[in-house]
C-alpha cells in the first residue's frame, strides 16, 4: 500500500513538472571580430600602471599625484556611416572585396577626456586616430534587369574607460577624486546590405 501510494506521489509530480510552462531564454547574438580587428587584442583587466614619470624619463619621488586606468568596459557597438559599394545589373554577380577599389579603412576614434591619447592606446592595445586598411568580402545576385548596389559600413566596439587620479605619499596612494572619462571605438567588422538602383 506505501509503495503505491509513493508510485502515486512521483507519478502527480512528474505531471505537475510536465505542465509548468518552459523557461524563456532570450537569444544572445555573438559579435564575432573581424580576424584583422584589433578588438582580438585589447584586454579588459584592470590596468595597474602608475603613470609616475617625469617628461625627462626620470622616476618621480614621493610627493606627487598620478593617473591611473581603473577601468575598461565595452559600453555597445555602434555602427558608422553606410559607403558605396561596386552596383551592376542582374543576371550576374556583383562583388565587394579587397580590389574592388572602394574606402575600406577606418580610425579607430576617442572621444571624452583622458591624459593622453598613447596611454589609452597602449592600454587597450590598438592604434587611434590612424587609418587602417581592413579585409571586406559580400556578394549579391540581382534579378535580371534590376540593378542593385552593394552598401556597407563599420561596425565597432566602444569602450568606456575611466582613470582616477591619485596623489602618493609616504608610499601610500589616496584617490584625489578626480576621473577622467573617454569612449574609444574599435573597428569590430563590416556591416552588409544592398539597395535597388
Amino acid at each position: 500500500m506505501r509503495d503505491k501510494r509513493i508510485s502515486s506521489l512521483i507519478a502527480g509530480l512528474i505531471a505537475m513538472l510536465i505542465m509548468l510552462p518552459a523557461p524563456a531564454y532570450a537569444s544572445v547574438d555573438t559579435l564575432v571580430p573581424a580576424k584583422d580587428s584589433e578588438v582580438w587584442n585589447v584586454n579588459l583587466e584592470e590596468d595597474e600602471t602608475e603613470y609616475d614619470i617625469e617628461k625627462d624619463g626620470n622616476a618621480k619621488t614621493d610627493g606627487y599625484t598620478y593617473w591611473k586606468i581603473t577601468s575598461k568596459t565595452v559600453s555597445s557597438h555602434p555602427y558608422g556611416d553606410w559607403r558605396l559599394g561596386p552596383r551592376g545589373t542582374g543576371p550576374g554577380t556583383v562583388a565587394l572585396n579587397n580590389s574592388s577599389g572602394c574606402n575600406i579603412s577606418v580610425k579607430n576614434t576617442i572621444s571624452g577626456s583622458y591624459t593622453s591619447i598613447a596611454t589609452i592606446a597602449a592600454s587597450l592595445g590598438v592604434t587611434i586616430g590612424v587609418s587602417i586598411t581592413h579585409s571586406c568580402g559580400y556578394s549579391v545576385t540581382p534579378p535580371s534587369g534590376v540593378r542593385w548596389r552593394i552598401i556597407y559600413r563599420p561596425q565597432y566596439t566602444k569602450y568606456k574607460i575611466v582613470q582616477k587620479e591619485y596623489y602618493k605619499v609616504d608610499g601610500h596612494s589616496t584617490p584625489t577624486g578626480n576621473t577622467k572619462t573617454c569612449f574609444v571605438k574599435v573597428f569590430l567588422s563590416w556591416d552588409y546590405d544592398h539597395r535597388v538602383e
